[in-house]
């Protein structure tokens, strides 16, 4: 009951896309100054379009604790993690296999469907150190927003 608790919001479609009153969600979400994982793209292309992407989200001030690619044969993962210099973590999850149909409790692993459990099994490391980077990244953040305010008074000048 007193452990560190994490939530989630999640957004639908990529950084620049719309959002219902127009704008994109990357300004939309700029006020709330929640960090962000980005869903990266592993598809034929994907390389540019996470670039993009984060260097979207970089521009306008939205801190982004991890890149997240899942499956994919290529290795998108590799050559943006080299872009990247580790400025910002690349996890490369397995592909999820999709949900089977009409699944009834044969299928179904604790109450899971059981591709759901294989992938979850099959990417708990992965997920393990993604939640690490998170928790580690929001230590830190909280650390430099407590620091603000003596850093200002040291580095700012007071008339």
């Amino acid at each position: 009951s007193g452990g560190m608790r994490l939530a989630l919001l999640e957004s639908a479609g990529g950084v620049a896309s719309p959002g219902p009153s127009g704008s994109l969600q990357a300004e939309l979400l700029r006020p709330l100054r929640l960090p962000g994982i980005l869903v990266g793209d592993s598809r034929l292309g994907g390389i540019s379009a996470t670039i993009s992407a984060l260097e979207s989200l970089q521009l306008r001030g939205i801190d982004t604790a991890a890149v997240v690619l899942a499956g994919g044969s290529l290795d998108n993962g590799a050559a943006i993690s080299k872009h990247l210099r580790g400025s910002v973590p690349v996890f490369n999850l397995p592909a999820c296999t999709k949900p089977i149909d009409g699944a009834d409790g044969a299928s179904q692993v604790d109450g899971v469907d059981a591709n759901l459990a294989a992938w979850l099994k099959e990417a708990a490391p992965q997920l393990d150190a993604l939640l690490d980077t998170l928790l580690t990244s929001h230590s830190k953040r909280v650390d430099r927003l407590g620091s603000m305010s003596s850093e200002a008074r040291r580095l700012l000048w007071w008339p």
